[in-house]
């Protein structure tokens, strides 16, 4: 098999915008905040004193998208890179004659359609018969992305096609062998611009069926596998569809009253730092997984420009969730494997 390493395409649509990406995931997770602000969910999301008017989020669902080609001969698609759910569809493969799905995201999105099967390959790696579910519906927010759908990396249990769920494109790499039974796996480096003196040059990238040996090994650190037995504590999801990472209000408040000039503002709901602060003035921020500390790169707490002088802070509250979300923010630290 070929070692398939594959560096995800930018989208050209995306922009970082703090609010934003913070009320996306309050759709998504459908949690309330804590904190003193203008947003909250009742049904759907409300802005407290007038209507909320927002533009389609369909620019800040992803920031970047695989390139696969589909059929033969090949069609070239471009697909969000999705761990949280386990669907591969397009909006422009041609209809083939199959099942049936339908799938709706935990932001309210949603996609529906028929099924049918044709090769797929991803950076030269060929996945024979893999269904590809082609949609004829979906949410305005989709259709007026800049991809051509999503590529779901869940387990299968979560595909949505019936009668019967259908193999994810690992799966099948799988059982035809085009990854070996000891390397049943994916992994992801989302990268960040502070690791530019890296092998990758602070680039972002996913694999098929094998380890970066060489970012493990820039890394400096050793391989850790998380065990699979009960610990008792907090709960955690790592995201990689998700920019922020969101916490505990008490850790929340504990990292910004250690920034010089750092604030809770309640006019829009989010943590802000003064744009002059150095690295230096940044603390040590650190999550434990499983039984071993990962550290935030300190510049990755700076997630955008906030109001004027100010960044929006890379961590946020979880609001009433009894879970973290550890998402981009954090993600960009390590090199994740499933």
């Amino acid at each position: 098999m070929k070692p398939t390493k594959i560096p995800p395409k930018l989208n050209p649509r995306y922009h970082k915008y703090g609010k934003k990406s913070y009320v996306h995931l309050m759709r998504k997770y459908r949690f309330n905040p804590t904190k003193e602000g203008p947003y909250f969910i009742d049904g759907k999301l409300e802005q407290m004193g007038r209507p909320l008017q927002t533009k389609p989020l369909a620019v800040t669902r992803t920031s970047s998208r695989l390139e696969m080609s589909i059929g033969t001969p090949a069609q070239t698609v471009q697909l969000g890179f999705d761990t949280g759910s386990a669907d591969l569809w397009s909006r422009t493969f041609h209809n083939l004659v199959g099942s049936t799905f339908k799938i709706k995201y935990a932001d309210g999105l949603f996609a529906s359609g028929t099924v049918g099967t044709d090769n797929v390959s991803i950076d030269g790696l060929v996945v024979m018969n893999q269904a590809v579910e082609i949609a004829d519906k979906m949410s305005t927010q989709f259709a007026s992305g800049a991809g051509d759908g999503l590529l779901g990396l869940a387990f299968k249990k979560l595909n949505t096609v019936k009668p019967q769920p259908v193999n994810t494109p690992v799966v099948n790499m799988i059982e035809q062998a085009d990854i070996s039974k000891s390397s049943e796996l994916f992994t992801a480096k989302l990268g960040s611009w502070c690791d530019a003196d890296e092998p990758d040059k602070g680039a972002s990238f996913y694999t098929f069926g094998f380890i970066d040996q060489a970012t493990v090994q820039a890394s400096g650190e050793q391989t850790y596998y998380t065990p699979t037995t009960f610990r008792a504590g907090n709960k955690a999801i790592a995201d990689t569809s998700t920019t922020l990472a969101l916490v505990d209000d008490i850790i929340c408040q504990a990292i910004y009253y250690a920034i010089p000039g750092a604030t809770y503002d309640p006019q829009s709901q989010e943590y802000i730092y003064p744009t002059n602060t150095t690295v230096d003035q940044l603390p040590v921020v650190s999550f434990a997984v499983g039984g071993k500390q990962f550290v935030v790169q300190k510049e990755d707490l700076d997630f955008a420009e906030a109001k004027p002088g100010y960044l929006y802070g890379g961590i946020q509250s979880r609001g009433d969730m009894d879970l973290d979300i550890l998402g981009d923010t954090f993600l960009k630290g390590i090199y994740g494997c499933v």
